[in-house]
């Protein structure tokens, strides 16, 4: 049976670390170009390698439908060397697949099932935003901001991402360690924003909306909670 890869505390500070830039793939969601392969990376370090990474539970696995390992404690950590973090699904596709990055394509090329972020906005008046974790500190919120390239989501997305699995699939997750953490965030008037639906991908539907920071933010931390796990 392969266990599951978990990253260990240096290489999640190196992905996390503000002065690295590097941006999320998706809410949660780093997915890494390493020295060994594709990697994705879920907040709280759990890991899927999108390569053959015996022993380690990996994308193969996942696509043969083999249930994923659960999280041990003697699991030893795995060290990575970020070489690039995908900043959007289309590119971790294409890297997946084998395919040398290349920026996204226009909208109208997109295929389906693939819709990128493509809409700006600046918020007119303060909003309140979620972000769903599968741990309770959000490691992106730094010294009172949100770092640029942040994924969240709009409130009306907890009535169908209302349980830590749902979240899992409604944002298109790699592992299913319940995103069931939930912290609320109200941005400011005149935040720059992209907004666009998240691509199926790790097997998952997706469908949610997910909203990025165009720029660093100083939010308004409003409420935290737990949902359920399923």
């Amino acid at each position: 049976m392969p266990t599951l890869m978990t990253i260990d505390d240096a290489s999640m500070q190196t992905l996390e670390d503000p002065a690295n830039n590097f941006p999320e793939t998706g809410m949660g969601l780093y997915v890494v170009q390493t020295d060994q392969g594709v990697i994705a990376v879920q907040s709280g370090g759990v890991a899927l390698p999108c390569y053959d990474a015996s022993p380690f539970y990996n994308l193969s696995d996942l696509e043969a439908g083999i249930p994923a390992p659960a999280r041990q404690p003697h699991d030893q950590p795995f060290h990575i060397n970020p070489i690039r973090v995908f900043a959007n699904r289309f590119e971790a596709q294409q890297a997946i697949a084998g395919h040398p990055p290349a920026p996204a394509p226009p909208l109208a090329t997109v295929p389906p099932g693939a819709v990128l972020l493509f809409a700006k906005y600046a918020l007119q008046q303060a909003t309140v935003f979620l972000r769903f974790l599968c741990i309770p500190i959000d490691m992106r919120f730094v010294a009172g901001q949100l770092l640029q390239h942040t994924y969240l989501s709009t409130r009306l997305e907890n009535r169908t991402a209302n349980s830590g699995f749902a979240a899992v699939g409604r944002f298109a997750l790699p592992l299913p360690a319940p995103a069931r953490y939930v912290i609320e965030y109200e941005l400011p008037a005149l935040t720059l924003i992209e907004v666009g639906t998240v691509a199926p991908l790790f097997g998952q539907s997706g469908g949610g909306v997910e909203v990025r920071l165009m720029q660093a933010t100083r939010p308004i931390m409003v409420n935290s909670f737990q949902m359920p796990e399923y």
